[in-house]
Order: structure tokens, then sequence, then C-alpha cells
């Protein structure tokens, strides 16, 4: 999980304890930039839970924007530090683990070199999305054979056999055409699924469920709720996340 600024920090710390309470042997890493400012509250709530915190190299490209290449370097830094026989869960700071994550249906093809994405249900992103990257004849261009279903990053499945495609997408992040679309690093995430098909799959829902705006009650079979919006509406102080996460917490195993 990455975990840059003070507000996502609050985020990651608060989504990592769900994870913890629902996976207690699971390994959960915090990815923060090196030489990045961590607050005190941050440290002491990692060192509750046992989130393990994980800098990494970021240098920003001065023409690109901060998000669109940090996430992207973030999740190589993971997949690269990944064991070779485990799988990896890549999730953002604003989702809530619901429930213990069951990956064993997943992990043979992840060992293979798969990774799982979900597509995105918003037809409002999708068309957003979709018609800036298809109009511009540049590095982001996807021709329209190539073209898929628009995708939602914020949970992705992987291994360490993954790496080839992670350092690519790392690389594809610095180029000048993704610097301002749509959706951030999501738009070097979808070219790499459009890129590569033969190394994606589609993720379940109930594993990168996005929550729909106001509404608190998850389905019982979701496993990651993901409260997608950023700063200042879906995450911080009196945020939906926040109650969800502390509610999960409290449970003291997740929401099942």
């Amino acid at each position: 999980m990455l975990a840059d600024g003070e507000l996502y920090q609050s985020a990651a710390a608060l989504a990592g304890a769900t994870y913890r309470a629902a996976n207690p042997d699971a390994k959960i890493r915090m990815y923060v930039p090196e030489g990045a400012p961590t607050t005190v509250s941050f440290h002491e709530k990692c060192a509750h839970w046992d989130l393990v915190i994980i800098p990494f190299h970021f240098v920003q490209k001065k023409s690109g924007d901060r998000m669109t290449q940090l996430k992207p370097t973030a999740f190589a830094a993971a997949v690269k530090g990944c064991p070779p026989d485990k799988a990896l869960l890549f999730a953002d700071a604003d989702t809530v683990c619901m429930k213990k994550i069951d990956l064993a249906s997943y992990k043979e093809h992840a060992l293979l070199g798969m990774g799982f994405m979900r597509q995105d249900a918003n037809p409002k992103r999708w068309r957003l999305a979709l018609r800036t990257t298809h109009d511009v004849r540049g590095d982001a261009y996807i021709p329209p054979r190539k073209r898929r279903p628009y995708i939602n990053a914020g949970v992705v499945l992987c291994a360490r056999a993954f790496l080839d495609v992670a350092e690519k997408i790392m690389a594809l992040a610095y180029k000048s055409d993704f610097a301002h679309k749509p959706f951030q690093d999501q738009a070097v995430f979808y070219y790499a699924f459009c890129k590569y098909p033969a190394r994606f799959a589609m993720l379940p829902p109930k594993l990168n469920y996005i929550v729909p705006a106001k509404q608190e009650r998850i389905p019982a079979d979701v496993e990651i709720a993901h409260v997608a919006g950023g700063i200042g509406k879906n995450i911080g102080p009196g945020s939906l996340h926040e109650r969800l996460c502390k509610h999960g917490i409290s449970a003291g195993s997740g929401f099942s």
C-alpha cells in the first residue's frame, strides 16, 4: 500500500489495520517515498498493527504529475520485493478489508506472471477516460483494435513473476502523454492492460468493490471495499472510509 502525505498516511494506516484484523498472518507493507516526511501517529499505528514501513526510491520528473509517477513506482518496488512463491495484493489507501481474503484461486496464475484488476463499472469514468486516452496519438494512444474494457487499478493482484510488466508500467508513467490524463496513474495501468493483454485477467468485484456514493452498507460477499474519491471527499477525518475502517478494527477480525 502506498502511503504518501499526511492524510494518505493516516488513511493507509487505518486501512492497513483492517487488513491486519482480517488477515492476522499476512505481511502488510506501507510504501513511503525515500525522504518523504512521516508523522508520529503513522509510525505508532504501523507499530501497533504490525505494518512494515518500506522506503522506496522515487524522483519526480518535473514535467509530470506526481501521483501519475508515484503509484507505478511504488507498485514496481512492491512487486520486486515480493517473495517469488507468494502472491501480492497492492491496494490503495482508500480501501477497507471487510473479511479474510482468499487468493487461492488466483495464486497459481499470479505465480506464472499474470496480473489481475477489476473492470470499472462507472460509465461516466469509463467514457471520460476512454475518450481522452483514445484521442491522443502519442505515447498514450491505443488503436481501436487493442482497446479493452476500462479498469480500476485500486487493487492489483500479481506476484514477482509480473515484475517485467510492473517495470514497463513504471517507465510509462514518466512519458509526457500520461502527465495530465484523467485518473492519473490509472491511465498508465489501463494502457498496460491494453498493451499486454496476455498478462492480465479480470479481478472479481468482491476483491475491489467500488462503494457507491453515500452507501455504508457493503454486500456480505465483499472482501475489499474501495471508497474511491481521494482527499477531502472520501478519505480523511469523518469520512466514510474512516468510519468503515474503525468499524472493522473494533470488530477485531474484519466485518464478517
